[in-house]
């Protein structure tokens, strides 16, 4: 499988794809985490722009797992790793792979936002692991979604049905 490539290096092209096809989103997200940064270190003017730049940062994270999951979804029929093709555990693991980045880099700026104001390493674990739960679970869910429509409307209509669901039980 993978065109003579080991485990690894079908994961690791797996996401280099991805992160390829998602770069100006990529980019747009880490844009809003260093703008939220900057805000943050000059005491946090929070004007109505900033306010709602975390919203931003959950649609952006779910658009770039949503495109790279739907790029090489079961249901794509022109996904590369039926190509190449590449094992689907490597793909999975890719796509994990790319979601632990998105956190990551959303913890690091968090980091960068909160160590000028030295807090103990108590409070910094408390105020990072608080944000790694909500993200993994919308991240999760996704990229389960995700994985069984075909298109980024198909994923929103899914999502609002599952929603309506939730709310009419």
């Amino acid at each position: 499988e993978g065109a003579g490539m080991t485990w690894g290096g079908q994961v690791w092209h797996s996401l280099q794809t991805d992160l390829r096809h998602a770069r100006w989103l990529l980019a747009a997200y880490i844009a809003v985490i260093a703008w939220l940064v900057v805000d943050r270190l000059q005491g946090g003017a929070s004007d109505e722009i900033t306010s709602w730049l975390p919203y931003v940062l959950i649609l952006l994270s779910g658009l770039i797992i949503i495109t790279a999951v739907q790029a090489q979804s079961p249901s794509a029929e022109g996904a590369s790793w039926r190509v190449l093709p590449l094992s689907p555990t490597a793909v999975l693991a890719s796509k994990l792979a790319l979601i632990v980045c998105l956190l990551l880099l959303g913890l690091t700026g968090q980091w960068l936002a909160l160590a000028p104001f030295q807090p103990d390493a108590a409070q910094l674990r408390a105020a990072l692991t608080d944000s790694v739960s909500p993200f993994l679970i919308c991240g999760g869910i996704s990229a389960v979604v995700a994985s069984q429509t075909r298109s980024v409307q198909g994923f929103f209509l899914a999502l609002v049905a599952i929603g309506l669901c939730f709310v009419l039980l």
